[in-house]
């Protein structure tokens, strides 16, 4: 087993925190006292994060149908309403760019207050 770098100087670990995390599927550095130790289920250890993130469902496309561009993400506020809440940069490949088919909602109200009649799920993602 490797052993992990450590250090106890707060402007290393802040150019590991901008130099490492700069890939995808890294989030950042933690942070634990010199002598902790990991304990199940006791939070003691403290993750700071390069960029926050938050979960969205795919809600609509800006650009046409067929030539989707920027996918716009939408999340459910406390009422239980779809609000859109941002857009993504435009998906270059893989799993991001294979946007499913337009899912028929029903005519449910969008974050606008008009009627959408279609959303996306991205591929994988259950209907």
């Amino acid at each position: 087993m490797d052993a992990l770098p450590a250090t106890t100087d707060p402007a290393v670990a802040g150019e590991w925190l901008y130099e490492w995390t700069d890939v995808p599927g890294a989030e950042g550095v933690v942070l634990k006292s010199l002598t902790g130790r990991y304990q199940p289920g006791v939070r003691g250890w403290t993750k700071i994060r390069r960029r926050n993130s938050t979960e969205a469902l795919v809600g609509g496309v800006a650009g046409s149908l067929r030539h989707h561009q920027v996918p716009l993400l939408d999340r459910y506020d406390a009422t239980g309403r779809l609000r859109l809440v941002g857009k993504t940069v435009p998906p270059k490949s893989g799993p991001a760019r294979d946007l499913g088919p337009p899912h028929l909602t029903g005519g449910t109200d969008d974050a606008c207050g008009t009627t959408r009649n279609f959303c996306y799920l991205m591929s994988g993602m259950p209907a």
